[in-house]
């Protein structure tokens, strides 16, 4: 990969989109929509993500499976946790 490919993939990798695209590919369609509609519906919560994403400090949002779980952020991962319903 030549330093311009690698720079359009960090761009890539940098937007909020991707985090959803990936989202829906875990978590399926449905999920991703519901994270979508809040984030758009929430220009706070939006601009977070992009400064995290700007900050490289996220790299995923994943759904937890687990009952009563607080949405939480993993440093080692990079990720935000957030409950299913």
């Amino acid at each position: 990969m030549d330093t311009d490919e690698q720079s359009a993939h960090k761009g890539d990798k940098q937007t909020v989109d991707a985090l959803f695209d990936e989202l829906e590919a875990t978590a399926g369609r449905e999920q991703a929509d519901a994270m979508r509609e809040a984030v758009a519906s929430s220009p706070f919560l939006a601009g977070l993500l992009q400064q995290a994403r700007a900050r490289d400090v996220l790299d995923h949002v994943v759904v937890s499976e687990q009952v009563n779980s607080d949405g939480h952020y993993d440093h080692d991962s990079r990720s935000v946790h957030v409950e299913k319903d």
